[in-house]
């Protein structure tokens, strides 16, 4: 259960007194209806009324204080993105029925709490375009299906018609894998029969809950739009559309300056003294003359002209870097420009020959930041307590770069030293191959330092999935965990083992980029593509739209192909991307999975990424078998790398078709295309 709005008074309260616990700055005082609760902070005052509002004078110290409250009061859910259906209108005698689903990243329920958002038939009517516009502001997608009325006869029409909206989004990559599915619903037979076979596909992922808009923020936010969509001359649901124009990241402009300082005084809920740093756009202390004197470092994501999102960072040293703000615009969250404005820092950083790169953030942020970052081959350093506000703590990620080259001689000691000794770990040899990695006892003690206990071998071998019976048995002599650390990759057409953490090639060089491992013997792939397919998945530089983002603007995506001749292909080994039609090899991005199976079960497990839908693949692959090339880590090279340059490295290389190269012919096409 979520939280029920009619307890919002009282439950604030208690966050509020416990905030300011001995502060004898709080003062609570209840109220009649319709206000239930005023609360006065010093100058500032809040007043929480019967039907969900909350008003607030003046706003900023006040309102965020009660964000954060009100972040306390939620309770953690286990997913980034919620689905909200509920109805509205649907009696017998209601005119104009209508049934809204609306698709939300979690963290923007404490907002709509704050904004109001409740059981729509709690808002009152003038309250309730404010309510929508709170709703579609921060909304990935929304959608009203109109519905006979009726709501008995036809719960199984309604449950149809939102099926095929699921279909429709998973389909097209719009509907996040692990989205939670809420349903405000009384009869779940009728829910099920109108879901058809679309039932197995969600089950999983659906709650099934009468008066669910009373509990879930998500469900409540399609009761307002459902509402909303039925009052005369309301307009209609549709979240303010990010996806036309052109998006560009690059270096600051003066006219960005407004734009960036809105923002960051926006943050002032997560960091109430944020203005001290701010000041005025005029103080040679405030961060905007840091910023013109290169103090600090702008890196700014547009569409069109507009500010989307940007990577504020500050040079501690020649070593280390603080990424200090990383922001992108609500709206244009969850489009994958967080993914590429980073991928492009940290890109810069490794060539600026930055050590360390490291980023803090509120406790309260870490279910969706952490993976995030983690993403980017960012781990968990610690935490510090207090820094920016009482009874909170930042958790602190960083990033260490390693460059060059380590050959198979070298890699027991980078293994020691960068996996383990850098991150506070004690090493003990117990042979040529296998060490054990102990946490730093005064780091870790008691019961938690034994169970941290590792065991850690260390291979160099082309199939290190030939190692794990050996690690498993060292681990369980010496009473550890098992860890298995190769400098080739496992099987991309394999799943990776559950009992034993793995750090194969793939996963150190996306830890420690621009890393190489060398692996001699190991086989990169050169592939063709056709260019209206390379347009797609891989964008020229300052002219990728929104429209195609989420293919467009990963790092990470799938490349489809008849299956034939996929096998041996390792995680980390590089994907090389040749245009048919003349230009070369132009990127590249390191494999990550293989998967095969009909077109149906493999676009299933890839929706939302490749250039293909579905309909696609079987144009391209008939109903034989096809192959998802899964990869990450895209890069651009410099200049495309011709057919005859390939030639002159490789004499028998074949562009027409999927062909393996040596991993140390892929080092000189890199070579030769970055130094162009």
């Amino acid at each position: 259960m979520q939280v029920r709005q009619a307890r919002v008074a009282q439950l604030l309260a208690l966050s509020l007194a416990s905030a300011l616990r001995g502060s004898g700055r709080l003062k609570l005082e209840a109220a009649a209806t319709p206000v239930l609760l005023v609360a006065t902070l010093g100058d500032a005052k809040v007043r929480v009324f019967e039907d969900g509002r909350i008003e607030f004078s003046p706003a900023p110290e006040m309102q965020a204080l009660l964000l954060q409250c009100i972040k306390g009061i939620l309770p953690t859910v286990d997913t980034a993105f919620l689905v909200g259906v509920d109805e509205s209108g649907m009696g017998a005698d209601a005119a104009n029925p209508a049934v809204a689903v609306v698709l939300l990243p979690s963290e923007v329920r404490a907002e709509l709490v704050v904004e109001g958002v409740c059981d729509s038939k709690q808002v009152p009517a003038n309250v309730l375009a404010h309510a929508a516009d709170a709703v579609l502001q921060r909304a990935l997608r929304t959608e009203i299906l109109q519905v006979p009325k009726g709501e008995k006869s036809n719960a199984s029409a309604v449950a149809a018609a939102v099926a095929k909206l699921l279909l429709e989004w998973d389909d097209n990559g719009h509907l996040p894998p692990s989205a939670q599915i809420t349903i405000d619903q009384t009869d779940e037979a009728a829910l099920q029969a109108g879901f058809g076979d679309a039932w197995e596909r969600f089950r999983d992922r659906i709650v099934v809950q009468p008066k669910a808009d009373e509990e879930f923020v998500e469900v409540a936010a399609a009761s307002i739009l459902a509402r909303a969509n039925r009052t005369p001359g309301a307009k209609p649901a549709t979240p303010a559309s990010p996806d036309m124009g052109v998006f560009q990241i690059g270096a600051w402009k003066p006219t960005d300056k407004q734009q960036v300082l809105g923002y960051l005084s926006d943050l002032q809920h997560s960091y109430p003294d944020i203005g001290k740093w701010i000041k005025t756009d005029t103080d040679p202390s405030g961060v905007w003359a840091k910023v013109e004197t290169g103090k600090y470092q702008l890196l700014v994501a547009r569409m069109n002209d507009a500010v989307v999102g940007f990577s504020l960072s500050q040079r501690k040293d020649e070593r280390n870097v603080k990424l200090s703000t990383f922001f992108v615009v609500q709206r244009y969250r969850h489009h994958k420009i967080g993914h590429r404005l980073l991928d492009t820092e940290l890109h810069r950083f490794a060539k600026d020959g930055v050590r360390r790169v490291m980023v803090t953030f509120g406790h309260e942020e870490f279910g969706s930041m952490a993976p995030f970052f983690r993403e980017h081959g960012f781990t968990v350093d610690g935490i510090s307590p207090q820094r920016y506000r009482d009874n909170s703590y930042e958790v602190v990620m960083g990033k260490r770069f390693r460059s060059g080259t380590v050959e198979p001689t070298q890699f027991r000691g980078f293994v020691e030293a960068d996996l383990f000794r850098m991150q506070g770990f004690n090493v003990k040899p117990l042979d040529a191959e296998t060490f054990i990695a102990q946490p730093t006892a005064s780091l870790v003690q008691g019961p938690a330092a034994k169970a941290a206990r590792l065991v850690v071998r260390v291979t160099t071998a082309a199939e290190p999935e030939k190692q794990l019976k050996a690690i498993r048995d060292a681990a369980a002599l010496h009473a550890g965990a098992p860890v298995l650390a190769s400098s080739f990759g496992f099987p991309c057409d394999a799943p990776m083992p559950a009992d034993v953490d793995v750090f194969d090639a793939y996963e150190l060089e996306r830890m420690f980029s621009p890393v190489n491992i060398a692996r001699p013997g190991d086989k990169d792939v050169v592939i063709p593509i056709k260019p209206e397919y390379a347009g797609v998945l891989f964008p020229e530089p300052k002219q990728a739209t929104l429209g195609v983002s989420k293919v467009g603007l990963r790092t990470n995506n799938v490349y489809y192909k008849v299956a034939k001749n996929d096998a041996g292909l390792r995680r980390g080994s590089r994907i090389f991307f040749y245009e048919s039609e003349g230009r070369g090899i132009f990127g590249y991005g390191r494999m990550e999975e293989v998967i095969t199976g009909s077109p149906k079960q493999v676009h299933a497990k890839t929706r939302g990424l490749g250039a293909w839908s579905l309909a696609q693949i079987k144009q391209h692959v008939g109903e034989a078998e096809v192959a998802a090339y899964r990869f990450a880590g895209w890069r651009r090279l410099k200049a495309p790398v011709t057919n005859e340059q390939i030639k002159a490295l490789h004499p028998t290389y074949n562009p027409i078709t999927a062909y393996r190269i040596p991993n140390e012919v892929g080092n000189k096409v890199i070579a030769l295309g970055d130094t162009a």
